[in-house]
């Protein structure tokens, strides 16, 4: 990183942490030439800079790369994937279940009665499997 850092940018502990969620380059094909560390703080500078995909600074990747890995890891739910991940380890951190219980109220309506029952999920962590890119969709911006 020959630039000077933003305030959205990782910091080295920050990149090692979120290093080893990065899905390596597909194998074939041409070798991944884009920093991936500089493609991440891309993302994070968008929704911070407020600025639109194709105003992203040079200093960056390409927007078009830039928005296809953030597209590619949405859709794969890598993001899901890497917040339930870091939520688990703050909470084993703090003293507690790695697994938060949900309650829910739900009321039902039966013929003018309202009955409250309360019911408790709790999600697991799964696998996390990234399919193979789709093909690219045509899109106006």
């Amino acid at each position: 990183m020959n630039r000077k850092a933003y305030a959205t940018d990782l910091t080295d502990a920050e990149w090692a942490l979120l290093a080893p969620f990065i899905p390596p380059a597909e194998p074939g094909g041409r070798p991944r030439s884009t920093d991936m560390r500089e493609g991440v703080n891309a993302i994070f500078y968008l929704p911070r800079g407020g600025c639109a995909w194709r105003l992203l600074p040079h200093e960056f990747p390409t927007w078009k790369t830039v928005y296809h890995y953030q597209r590619a890891w949405r859709r794969a739910g890598l993001w899901e994937h890497i917040h339930s991940v870091f939520r688990a380890r703050l909470r084993v951190l703090a003293g507690r279940k790695a697994e938060p219980f949900a309650c829910r109220r739900i009321a039902l309506k039966s013929s003018g009665l309202i009955i409250c029952a309360t019911t408790y999920t709790s999600p697991p962590i799964t696998g996390f499997i990234i399919p193979r890119p789709c093909a690219p969709v045509m899109m106006r911006y």
